[in-house]
C-alpha cells in the first residue's frame, strides 16, 4: 500500500482522542527489548542533550475541540521557548482544527506566527526521516513535533530529549499507555504528559510503523 494511504491516519492527527480507551495485547509490537515493568533493556547512548526550555500545555484545557487539536498544541507549546504568549487556543481560532494535522499545515502555522512575532526560528517538515536523523535532533537539544501511532487515528506530540533508553516528551494528551496505537484515557498519579518518559522500543514503534513492526519513514519537524 502507498504510504500516504497507510499513514492516512496521521494526517487526522487526534481527531478522536475522547473516544480512545486504553486497552491491553496489542498485537505486533516489537516488545523484546522491554521488561515486566516496561523499561528498556537498552545501553545508553552518550551526549543526550538537555530538556529544552518549553512550556507544557494539556489539550485537554483547550476550550476549542480539545479532542483534536494536539497538533495546535504542540506547535504552542515550541512556540513558547521563543517568548511566544498565545495559547492552543488562539491557534485554533485562527487556523482550525485540521489544518496543521499535516505536516506541511502544521510547518506553515509555526512559521507564520513566529515570523509574526519577530521569531527568528523556523521548522521544516521532514516526512521521510530516520531514526538517526530523529535522535540526532534531540542529541542536538532541538525539540522535535512528532507525528506517530500513540492511537489509532495518531497523534501529535513534543519530543524533548533521548538519553539512549527512553524519550522524554511533552505529550499533549497526557500519559500514553505504552501500546501500539493503543491510545489515551488516565495518568497514574503525580504524572501528567509534561516531561514524560517513554521507552525506546515502543515509542519508536509507533513513530516508524503504521503496524508494530515493518518500518517506515518519520515525520517529524526540525527547527532551525
Amino acid at each position: 500500500m502507498h504510504k500516504s494511504l497507510i499513514l492516512l491516519s496521521i494526517l487526522l492527527g487526534c481527531s478522536d482522542v475522547p473516544d480512545l480507551q486504553v486497552t491491553d495485547g496489542d498485537k505486533g509490537v516489537p516488545l523484546s527489548n522491554k521488561t515486566s515493568t516496561g523499561e528498556c533493556v537498552c545501553p545508553p547512548e552518550p551526549n543526550a542533550a538537555p530538556q529544552g526550555n518549553i512550556a507544557y500545555y494539556s489539550q485537554w484545557d483547550n476550550s476549542i475541540h480539545p479532542g483534536s487539536t494536539c497538533q495546535n498544541t504542540s506547535i504552542a507549546m515550541v512556540l513558547s521557548q521563543f517568548g511566544w504568549w498565545g495559547t492552543p487556543d488562539s491557534i485554533t481560532q485562527e487556523w482550525g482544527k485540521d489544518y496543521a494535522q499535516s505536516p506541511s499545515g502544521l510547518a506553515n502555522v509555526f512559521n507564520e506566527l513566529a515570523s509574526r512575532n519577530s521569531i527568528s526560528s523556523r521548522i521544516t517538515p521532514i516526512t521521510n526521516g530516520t531514526l538517526d536523523q530523529f535522535r540526532s535532533e534531540l542529541r542536538m537539544g532541538n525539540p522535535t513535533i512528532v507525528h506517530g501511532y500513540f492511537t489509532s487515528y495518531g497523534h501529535v506530540l513534543v519530543a524533548l530529549q533521548f538519553d539512549g533508553t527512553h524519550y522524554t516528551v511533552n505529550d499533549p494528551a497526557g500519559c500514553w499507555n505504552e501500546q501500539f496505537k493503543g491510545g489515551y484515557g488516565w495518568c497514574p498519579a503525580g504524572l501528567t504528559g509534561e516531561r514524560i518518559r517513554y521507552p525506546k522500543g515502543i515509542f519508536e514503534a509507533a513513530i516508524s510503523t503504521s503496524d508494530g513492526w515493518s518500518y517506515l519513514p518519520i515525520w517529524f519537524h526540525k527547527i532551525q
